[in-house]
């Protein structure tokens, strides 16, 4: 988180959502999305971690694959910040 400050504001925001559907807002919302792509990249870690602790909380598993057809919140977040944003 050095090489970002706003890092650790951007953690404490995504550690106050309760449910995906606030997570997700908040990504869309966020200045990360236009972030340098390393950023990113630490961005989605963070996302990750607190999408795995929601789904512990609720009884499911950490990285649990949606159904066919149907998105997590994980894989939403990682679309606003990469299909959006560029790769690069």
């Amino acid at each position: 988180m050095g090489e970002e400050p706003r890092l650790k504001n951007f953690w404490r925001a995504i550690k106050r959502c309760a449910d995906a559907r606030r997570l997700v807002m908040a990504i869309a919302d966020s200045w990360v999305r236009l972030a340098p792509v390393n950023i990113r990249w630490i961005a989605l870690r963070m996302i990750q971690n607190h999408c795995d602790r929601m789904a512990l909380r609720m009884g499911g598993q950490m990285l649990d694959d949606p159904f066919p057809g149907k998105a997590s919140a994980y894989f939403i977040c990682r679309h606003i910040l990469f299909a959006e944003g560029g790769m690069r």
